[in-house]
């Protein structure tokens, strides 16, 4: 299984790629510095403040 860290997870190409990926059954970790909610829910592994 491949893994992933992704930052800028919660902006334009951030979700876009994770939605990309998520579809390939990899393991995905997000930092990110907003707590932005997107009109798709989401499962964040972790937050980091």
């Amino acid at each position: 299984m491949k893994q992933y860290l992704i930052t800028g997870g919660t902006g334009m190409v951030g979700s876009q790629l994770i939605d990309a990926i998520v579809e390939s059954d990899a393991h995905i970790t997000v930092l990110t510095r907003q707590n932005k909610i997107n009109s798709h829910p989401k499962n964040f592994l972790c937050e980091l403040d």
